[in-house]
């Protein structure tokens, strides 16, 4: 898709945004918000060009084009409470989102501890009560429903940066965001709305954007997953396959890999490997009392590489090794499962060899 081609889709939904949404939030001007959009990409050295100018319509009407870049990330999720029926097709969700984070933020007296989230079916309208550490609720404004129910919708609540509240699809079981900057500090809570048929979450985060750049953003997007396939805020698919026990995702478009596990979530900028490296995510738990950290390691190679072999690191042994392609001509994805020592740093990973489509050899590490 050319640059163009991008810019008349984007100012297309960004008019389509603007006529659904009227004075509930703030008025976009496609045009605007795609020289914001360029002028940001450049300052945060963004992969893809749009991230911002997207992350500005989502908080409009929440579900279009998603184009940001990833981050690792510390992630907890939060418990949230039961979904209510309201009558008159009304249903609302309690998010609770008082985790402490130890990021540049310092905290106010009150800081957001709980964000309901209220969905009516008739209307077509969701809004959000947040609720502070001094007990004070307060409502912000209601915003439409997107009609496509693939879409997701979200924006920035609380009295400053740094909680994002919204609803994606009933589908989603677990969500990665899309981070505009350095490594960030984030929970994660999320529920049902059963009445209708959509899933509330917050994320809670703890960098801030930069004063000195106006319409500066943290949060450029997420990506979702049902359990066996990624998809955008949009709800378009990524190249995606199911790895062992873990769903790995490579989404060439937001800058991101990454991989949604049984009980972890990470991703990472397609951007970051030093020159000459692979990409490669590392993720483990320590067991208690155990002296070898379970790692899993996902790896992105050539397209169509074939025979991966993987030299382990001393002390470290592999046991697990599942390929997939990411599509017909997107990275190949590679899942290393194998055990370190504790006390010894790194991946566990040494080297890995492999099969280039053209049958020439392959060799790399990871960066």
């Amino acid at each position: 898709m050319t640059n163009d081609t991008f810019e008349d889709e984007l100012r297309s939904l960004l008019r389509d945004t603007a006529d659904a949404e009227g004075p509930a939030y703030v008025d976009v001007d496609p045009h605007a918000v795609v020289t914001r959009g360029r002028r940001v990409v450049r300052r945060r050295r963004m992969a893809a060009g749009a991230g911002i100018a997207a992350a500005v319509l989502a908080i409009g009407a929440g579900g279009a084009l998603v184009n940001g870049v990833g981050q690792d990330r510390t992630d907890t999720t939060v418990p949230a409470g039961p979904t209510t029926g309201l009558g008159s097709g009304s249903f609302s969700v309690d998010l609770d989102v008082s985790s402490a984070l130890q990021g540049t933020i310092t905290p106010l007296p009150n800081d957001p501890t709980s964000v309901r989230v209220d969905v009516n079916q008739q209307t077509k309208k969701w809004q959000v009560t947040v609720t502070g550490s001094d007990g004070r609720p307060t409502m912000r404004p209601a915003a439409t429903l997107p009609a496509n129910p693939r879409f997701s919708t979200y924006a920035e609540v609380g009295n400053r940066p740094g909680l994002i509240v919204g609803l994606m699809p009933l589908a989603a079981k677990d969500i990665v965001p899309v981070w505009a900057t350095d490594p960030v500090e984030s929970s994660v809570s999320s529920a049902l709305v059963m009445g209708a048929d959509r899933r509330a979450f917050a994320i809670r985060y703890s960098a801030a954007p930069d004063p000195n750049v106006p319409g500066d953003t943290i949060f450029a997007g997420f990506a979702w997953t049902d359990g066996e396939k990624v998809f955008t805020s949009a709800g378009t698919s990524v190249p995606s396959a199911r790895l062992l026990d873990s769903v790995a995702f490579v989404d060439e478009t937001q800058g991101l890999f990454g991989l949604f596990g049984p009980k972890t979530t990470a991703s990472k900028r397609l951007i970051d490997p030093p020159e000459g490296k692979l990409p490669g995510l590392v993720t483990g738990k320590l067991p208690i009392n155990s002296a070898t950290m379970q790692t899993s390691v996902l790896v992105l190679l050539p397209a169509g590489a074939k025979g991966v072999d993987v030299s382990a690191s001393s002390g470290a042994t592999v046991h697990n090794i599942d390929t997939a392609p990411a599509g017909s001509v997107g990275r190949t994805m590679v899942m290393v499962r194998l055990t370190t020592p504790k006390d010894t740093p790194g991946s566990g990973v040494e080297r890995l060899r492999w099969i280039n489509a053209d049958g020439s050899a392959g060799s790399g590490t990871i960066g």
